[in-house]
């Protein structure tokens, strides 16, 4: 928000910032190519990985 109160940006853009976040968090966690390639397909097929 900036000082005024007023909202910067947009309420869908948020969303798109939350994806990045995860996504950066999961190779951070993932510590290896295998574990990563372990999680996408998991949440490919609709399990959550974790």
């Amino acid at each position: 928000m900036a000082p005024d109160g007023t909202a910067l940006g947009n309420y869908p853009q948020a969303f798109t910032h939350l994806g990045l976040i995860e996504a950066a968090a999961n190779l951070d966690m993932a510590g290896s190519r295998e574990a990563l390639h372990r999680w996408a397909t998991g949440r490919s097929q609709g399990r959550s990985g974790s």
